[in-house]
Formats: structure tokens, C-alpha cells, sequence
């Protein structure tokens, strides 16, 4: 019985294994990932980023200025071709607070005229489209959580065929409602 208990558990795994589900997420794609350990949230988003790099899309890693520096250390240990990856622009690692809250405000409509903006960018520079995940504790960290509910309804559970997101939220920072709220306006969850 035990035995077979934990092939079940092997098996339950293989098929529920949250690296090789966003590994098959694609352009449209929107997903939240709801994770309560840092280094499992780089475990997951990581892969998630070279899959889009293998595909031909430009990654893009947003983070909180506090870990950015720990989190790109990580990247090098991972991948020895992440500083030219860095310096021909497949890879942008940028800060979630700058890039979510400018100025100390956080407004959906230029938070998504940013994305668009840079993904028609990368397309014009020969990439299928962005590939990216974001640490959306920025929005938390400055008390702008109505204003990150209404960014993600905006872009609502599929994303123009440009851009592929993994959304990502330290779950135990969370009311009950708002993870409902966060599931509803994704069209796949990843959670720990």
C-alpha cells in the first residue's frame, strides 16, 4: 500500500509539474502563479523565461528592487549565457517599481501601453513576441491593490498574440477574495 501510495505521488507530480506546465504556456497565454517560497518563484519562472528565449521571443524578468540583485546572481549561476542574453536585449530584467508605479502611481492604461509598446518593439527587432513574468508585489508593497485587480482585468485571461505572462504573487500576502478575483481574470494557474 505504501508503495503504491507513493507512486501515486510520483505520478501525480509528473503530470501536475508546475515547471513543465508554464514551459507549455504560448503567446496569449496568461497565468497566474501563486507561490509562498522565493526560490520556488525563481524554480518556476526561470524555465518558464529560456522557454520563451527558445522559441524566439524576447524574456523579460520583472522583480522588486530588493531582490534584483540576488535573483540575477541566481540567473548567472543557471545560465552562463545570461550577460549576452543581457546585452543583446533577449533578456531585460527590470524593476517592479519602476515599471508598475511611476511616480508613485500605478494606472493600468500605461502600465499595458508599456507592455504593448515593448513588445512591438522587440517584434520590430525580429522577435515573435515577449515572453514575461512579473513579481507583482509592487502593487502590494505600495497598498495599490485596486489598481492591480484593475490592470489584470484589463488584460483579462487572454493576452493580444504578442505577449506570453506569468503573473506572479507571494500568496500568503493575499485576502481570500482577491485570489479568487486574480484566478477569474487569468486564463491558467500555477500554484505551489
Amino acid at each position: 500500500l505504501e508503495l503504491r501510495k507513493q507512486s501515486l505521488d510520483i505520478e501525480v507530480t509528473a503530470r501536475h509539474n508546475p515547471i513543465r506546465y508554464v514551459e507549455r504556456l504560448n503567446l496569449r497565454d496568461h497565468a497566474v502563479f501563486l507561490y509562498e517560497n522565493p526560490t520556488f518563484k525563481t524554480a518556476v519562472a526561470f524555465p518558464f523565461l529560456r522557454t520563451g528565449l527558445l522559441r524566439g521571443m524576447a524574456a523579460v524578468y520583472v522583480t522588486s528592487e530588493q531582490r534584483m540583485d540576488q535573483e540575477e546572481k541566481e540567473m548567472k549561476r543557471r545560465y552562463p549565457e545570461f550577460e549576452e542574453l543581457k546585452e543583446t536585449g533577449s533578456l531585460l530584467v527590470m524593476s517592479a517599481e519602476e515599471w508598475y508605479l511611476r511616480r508613485g502611481k500605478a494606472s493600468p492604461d500605461v502600465i499595458l501601453e508599456n507592455w504593448f509598446r515593448l513588445a512591438k518593439e522587440k517584434i520590430n527587432q525580429g522577435y515573435k513576441g515577449l515572453q514575461t513574468a512579473g513579481d507583482m508585489g509592487a502593487f502590494l508593497d505600495s497598498r495599490k491593490a485596486p489598481e492591480l485587480l484593475a490592470y489584470e482585468r484589463r488584460l483579462k485571461r487572454k493576452l493580444p498574440q504578442i505577449v506570453c505572462a506569468l503573473c506572479m504573487y507571494e500568496a500568503p500576502r493575499l485576502k481570500p477574495e482577491q485570489i479568487i478575483l486574480l484566478i477569474k481574470a487569468h486564463g491558467h494557474g500555477v500554484f505551489e
